[in-house]
């Protein structure tokens, strides 16, 4: 199991995420500290189809401002951040790549959505949380993304 790990984290560590992200953004015209979800979300889904396949899925689950939300697998955060933007609702971000999580808090501070997104470096097979939320029969939802990581609703 730690040999998968690892694997992992090596396949998406690359330094320098942020300073590239901050490079692409400026040369999209955009100010590197004044950031949302849609301005990042031309260059930062890390999963396939992108904010429009984050957008499609987000549709298929009821979300209010009351729900809180697990993505496994979240990367950067991207989808995090747009839920949490969109719908007013608090995410939970786990994935097992330190990088991607420290560059997607500093990306999360600039959308000013700390205060709804928490990511942290963590491993589906071992969530770091104390409790499972319980969820009453239809008050669940659940969504796979393309690239098999999964968004899991619990209003």
């Amino acid at each position: 199991m730690a040999e998968r790990k690892a694997d992992v984290q090596a396949h998406w560590t690359r330094p320098g995420v942020l300073a590239r992200i901050d490079a692409a953004l400026t040369e999209l015209g955009q100010d590197p500290q004044i950031l949302t979800p849609e301005i990042l979300g031309t260059i930062e889904h890390l999963h396939s189809g992108g904010l429009a396949t984050t957008r499609e899925q987000a549709k298929r689950i009821a979300l209010t401002k009351d729900s809180r939300v697990l993505d496994v697998g979240c990367g950067l955060g991207g989808p995090a951040r747009y839920l949490a933007h969109t719908y007013g609702c608090r995410v939970d971000g786990i994935d097992l790549t330190p990088e991607l999580i420290e560059t997607g808090r500093v990306l999360t501070e600039r959308c000013k959505l700390a205060d709804r997104v928490a990511l942290r470096v963590g491993n589906a097979l071992e969530l770091p949380y104390s409790r499972r939320p319980s969820c009453p029969a239809g008050s669940s939802s659940a969504t796979t993304r393309p690239n098999g990581s999964a968004t899991h609703s619990a209003t």
